[in-house]
């Protein structure tokens, strides 16, 4: 079970570096296009798809990461006994 563990972090860690990676080259498409738009140039017709599955895999790639350093959603629930705090605020 170990070893198992140690494969699925490598493998959440693979993804989140790569949506690391994909981040810069969406922004590099965006500023292209909008050159381009501004120049007065057509720009490629795929950038605006590309960008948008881009934006998906990102948030895809990097959820189990997250999940497992508890940086996205962690839930903590703290368990006090009643009868204790009657006691001491009293």
């Amino acid at each position: 079970m170990e070893s198992f563990d140690k494969g699925v972090e490598r493998v959440t860690t693979a993804l989140a570096y790569l949506a690391c990676a994909v981040i810069p080259c969406m922004f590099t498409l965006i500023v292209i296009d909008v050159s381009m738009r501004t120049v007065g140039m057509n720009p490629p017709l795929f950038t605006s798809s590309l960008v948008e599955y881009a934006l998906l895999y990102v948030a895809m790639f990097s959820a189990p990461w997250l999940v497992r350093q508890k940086g996205h959603v962690a839930i903590e629930a703290v368990l006090t006994d009643r009868k204790s705090t009657r006691l001491n605020s009293s």
